[in-house]
């Protein structure tokens, strides 16, 4: 691995369609960070189905099945720590993180959204959601957001 190159970790809860972007630009040196672990809340997920496609290490931490949220946000936060992760990317990822990951990657968690925020942000507004809340509003566009990551949904920085 060249040393000026960052460790991505990419979140993800359903198809991976955003995580795929990320990997074919890695592959065509487009992007000058490698993804070293997908993690998805989603044992079935379409994300984990492409991380193994592309022998990526993954990590599935299913909250529903650990006894406690802070349990799984402690193993979560040893992987990222583990695999030196330098930038978390959410990339359709529907389960908020906890504080102790936020503080510990505070301005390296960029989460895409997909929809013009502040607008159409905030628990809940994810996937079809954010499109019904968008034409529900009868806005004639739309468009994506990236913005930091901080302790409230859809709160920081774009």
């Amino acid at each position: 691995m060249d040393i000026l190159k960052k460790n991505i970790a990419v979140f993800a809860s359903h198809n991976g369609s955003n995580l795929q972007a990320l990997i074919d630009a890695g592959k065509d040196n487009r992007l000058f960070a490698e993804i070293v672990l997908v993690v998805s809340n989603n044992a079935d997920s379409g994300a984990i189905k492409r991380a193994k496609n592309n022998k990526i290490p993954y990590l599935i931490i299913d909250y529903k099945k650990v006894s406690s949220n802070k349990l799984g946000d402690k193993t979560l936060l040893d992987s990222l720590l583990i695999y030196k992760i330098d930038l978390i990317i959410l990339a359709g990822f529907v389960k908020k993180l906890g504080s102790e990951i936020i503080k510990v990657f505070k301005n390296r968690i960029i989460n895409t959204h997909p929809a013009l925020l502040p607008k159409y942000g905030g628990q809940g507004m994810y996937g079809d959601n954010v499109y019904k809340a968008v034409l529900e509003a009868g806005d004639k566009e739309t468009g994506v957001s990236i913005h930091i990551v901080n302790e409230e949904y859809d709160k920081g920085p774009v």
